[in-house]
């Protein structure tokens, strides 16, 4: 297989890993699939996905998804924890530089949330350090490092350094900010987390 058929099929697996917890990303698993055949790949599937149209629903590319993957010897992208499939995913596009950390900590904090899959959790509780810094002024160059820490480490199969549940649960280790902190994080958190009220009735 050639370097090009190697890194087509990684992204098709990268595609639909994100599919498989973002449905509206059909377009993007049908793109791989026609990268995938340019590239030199082919499976009898391939070939019937990559002519999807782009508004095709999950329910009408599920099979073919699958058939496509087992096909190209990939049913684990299909087979496996999508949760954690789909992070992988975003760890390599963050890593190539496709996307930036805070970007990446706030989707792993909206698509997979506090509830979501274990290892996840590292990178949603730096996005709500990631909020509460950019609050109180703090340079951002620290958290960005740390989300880059934080995806090495799930890449390569290492503990997570823990760097965001380090700082949550400890004193502040930066610098002060420029202007006075006028609620504690744990406040600006719950804040951040609550329901809007609901507006107030003139009498």
């Amino acid at each position: 297989m050639t370097d090009a058929a190697r890194d087509a099929l990684d992204a098709l697996a990268d595609a639909v890993s994100l599919w498989r917890i973002t449905p509206a990303a059909s377009k993007d698993v049908i793109d791989a699939a026609t990268d995938a055949l340019v590239a030199g790949l082919d499976s009898p599937s391939l070939g019937i996905l990559a002519g999807e149209p782009a508004t095709a629903t999950t329910y009408e590319l599920e099979a073919l998804v699958d058939d496509t993957m087992r096909e190209l010897g990939l049913a684990h992208v299909v087979d496996g924890d999508a949760e954690r499939a789909a992070l992988a995913a975003m760890l390599r596009r963050l890593t190539a530089g496709r996307i930036g950390p805070r970007e990446l900590a706030a989707w792993a904090h909206a698509r997979l949330g506090h509830g979501g899959h274990a290892d996840a959790q590292p990178f949603v509780h730096l996005d709500d350090v990631y909020y509460v810094w950019a609050d109180e002024g703090h340079d951002l160059g620290q958290l960005d490092r740390w989300t880059y820490d934080e995806a090495e480490a799930f890449l390569a199969g290492r503990p997570s350094p823990g760097h965001a549940d380090g700082w949550l649960a400890g004193p502040l280790m930066v610098d002060p900010p420029p202007r006075p902190v006028r609620r504690t994080r744990l406040a600006r958190l719950v804040r951040r987390l609550a329901p809007p009220r609901p507006p107030r009735r003139r009498s």
